[in-house]
Order: C-alpha cells, then structure tokens, then sequence
C-alpha cells in the first residue's frame, strides 16, 4: 500500500462520479473484488490496512491476558465494502464466526447488504445480485476454507416474520453446507430465545447423524 493516499481525490472521485465509485472491473463472491478505478481501488486497500492494524493490535492486547479471540465478520462477498479483509485481520484470531445470515431483512444479512448497496449505488457497474440460495452460502464457505484459525459460520435460527422467516428445511440445507466443507462447526444465531422448538429439533436431529 502506498505510503500516503490522496483523500482529496478519493473525495473528488466520488463527488463527480457518485456511483461510478463502486464500479467493478471484476466482483468474486470471496470478497476480493477489484474497482474499476486504480484510486478507489487504493482506497479500499487502505480502508483494509487500516482496520487490519487496529483489529491486529486489540487481538494482540487480549491473547497477551490468555482469552480466546473471536471475530464476528461480515459475509465475504461483502466483506471488502466494510473493510474486512480475511487474510488480513484473521493472522491473530483463535476463530472467526462469518455471518452466513441468507434469510435476515436486517443489518449482516448477506441479502439485506447487498439490496442496501444497490439502493445506494444505483448506478454502479459490475457489482452482482446474487440469489441467497444454496450455490450463494458454497461460495462463502469455499471463501472462507483458506483462513488458518477456526471457522464457525453463523447460521440463523431464530424467526422473526419481518426479518429472519427461517424454517426447518433451511436450517438443515445451511448446517449440511457446513458440514460438507469440513468446518469446525457453526454458530446458532442470533437468539435462541426466538427458534421455534421445530428448528431446535432440526439441529437435534443432524446432531444425531
């Protein structure tokens, strides 16, 4: 990375391009994707660096005390837009928890992100409108195969009408996805409290196989 970033034109790319700022010469659902203009593309991998030292220096700061160091990550097809560059961040991490949410109509929902995005940058070339099916969550798990530490993707459970309408087929498609990436395992998300006792069951039953 550069030694110094001009933020000024950063700014002005933006200004008089508005959502040509977030066009993409190419967009992988591994979160690398590549911006079409070399200064944004600078930007972003600034953005990473950044974020990179301060998560590196607090990971650091409580492996030093002897606990156990967990990131919660965004999905990696939209990793880069926050910043979050898993090879980057992940070097110190005893696990990561990427939040695989298909189903969620709300912040870290890999759908909700991706429909913000777009309402945002209307206008921006290249960027993808992947379906949240199951040939989507195989992508985010090959992606996130390569980390070295732990790998515990979140998957939802819980039920909300308005923005988790989860269901028991859905919950068994997610965890045998998981499983059949050899992961460690998976995180149930986000509260309990909300799964119906037929998703509990769900997750019983695989458990039993």
């Amino acid at each position: 990375m550069p030694a110094v970033l001009d933020k000024i034109s950063v700014r002005n790319v933006e200004l008089e391009k508005r959502g040509a700022f977030f066009d993409a010469a190419s967009w992988p659902m591994d979160g690398r994707f590549v911006a079409a203009n070399p200064l944004v593309q600078r930007f972003f991998d600034a953005k990473e660096a950044i974020i990179a030292d301060a998560v590196t220096e607090i990971t650091r700061y409580f492996k030093e005390k002897g606990l156990i160091v967990g990131l919660d990550l965004f999905a990696p097809a939209v990793s880069r837009l926050v910043g979050q560059n898993y090879s980057l961040i992940t070097k110190y991490a005893d696990f990561i928890k990427p939040m695989l949410y298909r189903r969620t109509e709300a912040p870290a929902g890999a759908g909700y992100e991706f429909q913000l995005f777009e309402k945002c940058a209307p206008e921006a070339r290249g960027v993808p409108s992947p379906a949240m099916d199951e040939e989507f969550l195989h992508t985010q798990l090959r992606a996130v195969e390569s980390v070295s530490c732990e790998k515990l993707p979140g998957i939802e459970i819980n039920y909300n009408e308005e923005i988790a309408r989860t269901d028991p087929a859905y919950i068994v498609e997610s965890l045998n996805a998981v499983r059949e990436h050899g992961l460690n395992g998976a995180a149930l998300c986000w509260n309990l409290m909300q799964a119906p006792e037929e998703h509990i069951k769900a997750v019983a039953a695989l458990g039993e196989k």
